[in-house]
């Protein structure tokens, strides 16, 4: 069990680096108490990654600023609560904590799925012509395929740019419009040629 003058430089050293105060209960119920005002969220981590004596791993996009007050609550909690707060992804692997923004991952992992079954263009042809434009109409994760069994597109990406997809691929999925000849061979007498003031001579 730990003494209460060693608890106390704990919160020393926290109130050090954030500008706040963290007072820390004693065993056997390992609970942490924390307090600050505006503090840089990447120093709030790094405090409670300290006290587990754990290694932290910032990325570059994580920023803000929090406020909190905990008091005595699991340090996992309050992991948690920061996470929450700040929108971050927090993973832990070994005695590292990992920490993104989970606006970040969400834009990177999250895609979605949809069929488009075409009515009068040809799947294959249509996925051709995206694939031709690949830059201005998919991100760099989007795909998409034919099954030409069923005159069906596959487009798989983030909903933003499915939702854009869907009406590009609906203006191609249009009859194409056709202009009708009709041909009449009608039949007529000399007589009746003759009546209508029409005179034709053959030499």
């Amino acid at each position: 069990m730990k003494r209460p003058g060693k608890l106390s430089a704990v919160g020393v050293l926290l109130c050090a680096l954030l500008g706040g105060h963290a007072v820390f209960a004693k065993e056997p119920m390992p609970t942490i108490s924390l307090a600050f005002d505006d503090a840089p969220v990447q120093k709030i981590v790094q405090a409670l990654a300290e006290h587990q004596r754990l290694n932290v791993v910032v990325a570059p996009e994580v920023n803000g600023v929090m406020s909190l007050r905990l008091n005595h609550v699991p340090w996992q909690q309050a992991l948690d609560i920061v996470a929450l707060q700040g929108a971050l992804s927090i993973e832990r692997r070994g005695n590292v904590l990992l920490v993104s923004s989970l606006a970040t991952e969400t834009r990177q992992t999250v895609l979605e799925n949809r069929l488009f079954t075409q009515q009068y263009a040809d799947a294959q042809e249509v996925a051709a012509s995206v694939l031709a434009q690949r830059s201005t109409l998919l991100s760099e994760q989007g795909s998409v395929s034919a099954d030409t069994r069923t005159n069906t597109l596959l487009v798989r990406d983030v909903p933003a740019i499915v939702q854009l997809l869907q009406t590009w691929i609906d203006t191609l999925d249009r009859p194409v419009a056709q202009v009708q000849l009709a041909a009449h061979i009608v039949t007529i007498s000399s007589e009746s040629l003759r009546e209508l003031g029409v005179s034709w001579g053959m030499g």
